[in-house]
């Protein structure tokens, strides 16, 4: 079946989507339940997190490879058992106020695994966006199993910066049967930007993923680049590929990037001011 018919990221008439980076990173500490439970509160429609794997191969959601910067804890994710990863506070290093207060210290917020957030009543067939962030070891077919399990193959886009990954989730998505939806990476989206229109529109390309994921701009060789505009936004409409930006949490950029370039989506680090925005007259 053609994923364009059934994912939910695909669908035409959507409207712009409002989507939680991190599940809200600037609300609740991100990439925990706490946070996408949170977003869709305020206004989410759909959420965003990040993968790894520890050592006992779980799949976890989080977006570095290290515990450093969000727990009380150091290391990678890698060399730690679930049961050593559980007993970290992951609301340890969230601070609304630059350090003034840590309000979710000490509240039970965890690293959690990619089954729980599958399975929470709350966020269970919620749209969500994975980016496989661990490489090595490969961690592709463990995600597809938990994807398969949940039957969340509709409401899913996979993304890695990895083309190399990538390639590995059409791949084993294919010898599955799965309709996986990917984003493209970050070395095919090159290739499109540098692809003049009328050679795109005459069709010999062919898109490798359904979605176009990348940043307003993207720093180059210490030059910043500008990549959404009207030309990227006409390449990707002759292509018929969905455009998603990330991460905005500024308003004035949320209203062009709505009003203007007429994106599908918009992830940030703050849904409920996106949703401010989208419901201005």
């Amino acid at each position: 079946m053609n994923p364009h018919m059934t994912n939910f990221f695909l669908r035409d008439g959507s409207g712009l989507l409002n989507i939680a980076h991190r599940g809200g990173a600037a609300l609740r500490p991100e990439n925990t339940l706490l946070a996408f439970r949170h977003a869709l509160k305020v206004g989410a429609v759909a959420l965003e997190g990040d993968l790894h794997a520890t050592q006992d191969g779980v799949v976890v959601v989080s977006h570095d490879a290290t515990v450093d910067r969000t727990t009380e804890g150091d290391g990678y994710i890698k060399d730690f058992t679930l049961e050593e990863l559980d007993g970290l506070d992951a609301g340890y290093r969230f601070t609304p106020d630059g350090g003034i207060t840590y309000p979710y210290r000490g509240k039970g917020a965890r690293i959690p695994t990619l089954e729980e957030v599958f399975s929470d009543p709350v966020l269970k067939k919620t749209p969500t966006i994975l980016e496989i962030k661990q490489q090595e070891p490969s961690i592709v077919d463990d995600v597809l199993d938990l994807i398969q399990a949940h039957d969340m193959v509709d409401r899913l886009i996979l993304g890695s910066f990895r083309q190399s990954c990538l390639e590995e989730v059409r791949v084993r998505g294919r010898q599955r049967g799965m309709n996986i939806v990917t984003s493209l990476a970050a070395e095919e989206v090159v290739v499109l930007f540098l692809t003049p229109l009328d050679e795109l529109a005459r069709g010999d390309y062919v898109p490798p993923g359904e979605l176009l994921q990348v940043p307003v701009e993207h720093e180059l060789e210490g030059t910043s680049v500008r990549v959404v505009s009207e030309l990227f936004m006409a390449k990707a409409r002759v292509l018929g590929l969905k455009v998603q930006i990330w991460t905005v949490n500024d308003p004035a950029e949320m209203r062009c990037l709505a009003d203007e370039m007429k994106v599908d989506g918009v992830m940030t680090d703050d849904p409920q001011l996106l949703e401010e925005v989208i419901k201005e007259p």
